[in-house]
């Protein structure tokens, strides 16, 4: 799997960022963040690792993105 990085805040720049081998996220809602469940972490692979995390932000599901970007995935 990817590593996967985390930028809070309003940083346009780091909001999608497929290189290296890497994603890189950008996400609004720490709290939200803080409050993900494991089954929302499964549900954020889904996405993530299809490239799909601009899609995933659109549907408004920052907390079912959140854990599974803190735990950084990687083979």
């Amino acid at each position: 799997m990817k590593k996967v990085k985390i930028y809070f805040g309003n940083n346009e720049e780091a909001k999608l960022d497929f290189t290296d081998g890497e994603i890189v996220a950008y996400i609004e809602d720490k709290m939200a963040y803080e409050e993900a469940t494991e089954e929302e972490t499964e549900w954020y692979e889904k996405y993530a690792y299809n490239g799909e995390v601009e899609e995933a932000g659109k549907n408004n599901t920052y907390k079912k993105i959140k854990r599974a970007m803190k735990k950084e995935y990687h083979n």
